[in-house]
Formats: C-alpha cells, sequence, structure tokens
C-alpha cells in the first residue's frame, strides 16, 4: 500500500476535522466510518463526499465506502 506524503496527509486531515460528517468523539467519518487520521495516510484513498481525490489512478478501497457507491 502507497502512503501519502506528510503534506498531503495533513491537507486531507484538515479538510475532513472541518467538515460536519467528521464525528469528533470517535475521530471517524460518518458517511464511511473510517478512521479519518488511518484513512488520510493511505494513497488510495478518496474522500466518499469529493472533498478530496485518491492520488492513485484507482478509486478508493474503503468498504464502507464501496457500499456508498452500491447505494447510487
Amino acid at each position: 500500500m502507497n502512503r501519502t506524503s506528510d503534506e498531503i496527509q495533513e491537507k486531507r486531515l484538515a479538510i475532513c476535522v472541518s467538515c460536519d460528517r467528521y464525528n469528533s468523539e470517535e475521530k471517524t467519518c460518518s458517511e464511511c466510518g473510517c478512521y479519518v487520521e488511518i484513512k488520510t495516510k493511505w494513497a488510495s484513498e478518496a474522500c466518499p463526499i469529493g472533498l478530496w481525490e485518491s492520488t492513485l489512478p484507482h478509486k478508493s478501497s474503503c468498504g464502507g465506502c464501496k457500499k456508498r457507491q452500491n447505494k447510487s
């Protein structure tokens, strides 16, 4: 698995923390259920509502995000 640079991870984390779907108590995304600090470190991941994208050519491998994609 490829990790993002510290700079990209910090930018992603700042976006997540300011989002209304961020659960500050659990430090998770209420949209996909992922632990934000972990998810923002992986290059393959993307925000489930499109606030930041994967830095790899393919989309997120997150199970929670896959469930969301299947609903549309």
